[in-house]
């Protein structure tokens, strides 16, 4: 699904737009994600050595959600308090 939407144009990296799925990402990147409609702002924060489960995953970015009324965005630590 990732690859889909990389080559569809709906993925940029620091405000880049990204032309092939295998673009190497590091800590402090900026992706942006546009998904069904929706934009999704994403800060990675951490990277891992491998692959693990997706609750060990989503402690490695931070996620920017726009307010309900457009105003600026609030920040989300992505990790919340999920355990593995």
């Amino acid at each position: 699904m990732a690859v889909a939407l990389v080559e569809a144009g709906h993925v940029r990296v620091n405000r880049n737009r990204v032309t092939k799925p295998a673009h190497n990402v590091g800590l402090n990147d900026v992706l942006t994600i546009t998904l069904h409609g929706h934009v999704r702002v994403l800060r990675i924060t951490g990277c891992a050595s491998r692959r693990g489960p997706a609750c060990a995953a989503q402690r490695l970015y931070q996620s920017a959600i726009p307010n309900p009324d457009g105003s600026a965005l609030q920040k989300e630590d992505a990790s919340g308090n999920q355990t593995c």
